[in-house]
């Protein structure tokens, strides 16, 4: 007897027209034992249904809708799959776990950055928004999902809207013109008509686009394109410049969701005071009560197969900044790089200011038959003295991480005219070290150099907690231009493979 009133009940239910579910006698709370991102969703309900209401078939059919479109939102949509059983309390549950499903992965990521990143450490966000979310299901505003979970950065925002616009072109133009030669300024060519169109097409160009004359406008948006991908600004295009022309438009579109990704990794809100590292793009921002001040250019690790010494994606509070800085040599730096300029050189020590120590003593380096080492059995321990020769330059600001990386001034400076600055063994060669420093704390650039001139180590404290982010974005927005850069450390590749589930 309650086996056909069970029946019956449920027939009911299902068969209503127009009102598909009754949602007032269902109490979810036995149901959610188990889940507790769904415990928490419902508690703001007092575990009343969310979906099996009046307007459940609209709700689903947003739903679907919004699953339809989340390759805008930067998301796989075959990765989330809307089944209805037709049974009032399944259908419920198993509603609300694909949407918060959808909203975690807005708001977290699909991946885990460690699985990238072996030297993240930032804290993974948690997700407090289930009143709203469950407010917006209620109220059958699923189409504000996305607004609710994504992040709220400038820069993840700006990587949508061009998402969006890429799909645009894509819908457009399923053929892109394709540059064919190389061309320079002032030349008459049929390729250059093709170059109108495709850099009008990208929006860096706004005029004729039946010209087949490289004229000085072209020239200019020539340049503009250029600088969005790091490339020497001339106008010429060379090899590297057809490259980028002829980029698949599907691979900038999965650099812009590999980013997307990464903006989703990281916390709610970032430090106050800061300093931002952006390895592929070698740059440096410094932020005061979130307002950038300060923004150099940088040199980071190096990326070559045969010597990979990445700068870690890490981050960490600056503890201190060294004027006139002494340099401890790292053992596999010395061995590696030092032995070799030595062995070339016997004056190198004497004439940039190193001595040699071994078992803590000190020891005259030209008594040391220095051919017979090398990375197996260096065992001397290098240190420089300040000066205008020392490797570290005339500051040095450390911030807390174990891999003994920091940032620093260089006397090298003319490295700084490369676009691609990866020479480093992992730390950070800030090319305007005295800004960033009279900023960090608070000091005129007088009161820097006057400590810089005394050529005496001092050691000093900002008056207030600045931290240092260092991040792996291949795309961002700068002068309202979407810039894609180098995959210095092949990190993008793996990204990719991750959110399409594709096997290393």
């Amino acid at each position: 007897m309650k086996r056909l009133l069970l029946i019956k009940t449920l027939l009911l239910l299902i068969c209503s027209a127009g009102k598909v579910y009754s949602a007032g006698s269902v109490d979810l709370r036995i149901y959610l034992k188990n889940d507790k991102s769904l415990k928490s969703l419902y508690q703001s309900t007092d575990f009343l249904p969310i979906w099996i209401n009046d307007s459940f078939e609209e709700k689903t059919e947003k739903l679907k809708n919004l699953i339809e479109n989340l390759d805008k939102e930067g998301l796989n949509p075959t990765n989330y799959n809307l089944f209805l059983s037709r049974n009032p309390v399944k259908d419920e549950i198993e509603l609300s776990k694909l949407t918060l499903k959808i909203c975690l992965d807005l708001y977290n990521g699909t991946i885990d950055p460690k699985n990238i990143f072996e030297t993240w450490n930032l804290p993974k966000k948690k997700f407090n928004k289930y009143k709203e979310l469950a407010a917006i299901i209620k109220e059958n505003q699923l189409e504000n999902l996305p607004e609710l979970c994504q992040p709220n950065y400038e820069g993840y925002l700006a990587l949508k809207q061009y998402l969006s616009k890429y799909y645009e072109i894509m819908a457009s133009y399923p053929s892109l013109p394709k540059i064919n030669k190389k061309l320079k300024p002032k030349i008459k060519d049929k390729e250059v008509k093709k170059l109108r169109q495709l850099l009008y097409i990208y929006g860096f160009y706004d005029g004729n686009t039946n010209s087949d004359i490289y004229d000085d406008k072209l020239l200019e948006s020539v340049k503009r394109f250029q600088e969005s991908r790091n490339l020497e600004a001339d106008g010429v295009i060379g090899v590297k410049t057809l490259n980028e022309l002829n980029r698949p438009l599907d691979e900038l579109i999965d650099i812009i969701k590999i980013n997307m990704e990464k903006y989703r990794w990281l916390p709610e809100n970032l430090a106050e005071n800061r300093i931002e590292v952006n390895i592929p793009s070698f740059e440096l921002k410094y932020y005061e009560n979130n307002t950038e001040v300060l923004s150099t250019e940088v040199i980071v690790g190096k990326n070559y197969e045969e010597d990979f010494r990445p700068t870690p994606i890490y981050y960490g509070k600056i503890e201190k900044i060294t004027i006139n800085p002494y340099w401890y040599v790292p053992k596999k730096i010395a061995a590696k790089d030092i032995l070799k300029k030595i062995k070339s050189n016997p004056r190198f020590l004497e004439d940039f200011g190193f001595k040699v120590f071994y078992n803590g003593q000190e020891v005259d380096y030209k008594k040391i038959k220095w051919r017979k080492y090398n990375e197996n059995n260096f065992n001397f321990t290098l240190i420089q003295s300040p000066g205008d020769k020392n490797f570290l330059g005339r500051i040095k600001i450390t911030f807390s991480n174990p891999f003994q990386v920091y940032l620093h001034d260089t006397p090298f400076k003319e490295l700084f005219k490369h676009k691609k600055r990866a020479f480093s063994s992992g730390c950070i060669r800030i090319n305007d070290p005295l800004s960033l420093t009279s900023y960090i704390l608070n000091k005129d650039k007088s009161e820097i150099l006057d400590y810089i001139d005394s050529n005496k180590t001092i050691d000093l404290v900002p008056s207030k907690d600045i931290y240092i982010y260092i991040f792996y974005f291949t795309a961002l927005l700068k002068n309202d231009t979407i810039y894609f850069y180098e995959d210095l450390y092949n990190f993008d590749k793996k990204i990719l493979n991750l959110m399409l589930d594709i096997d290393e």
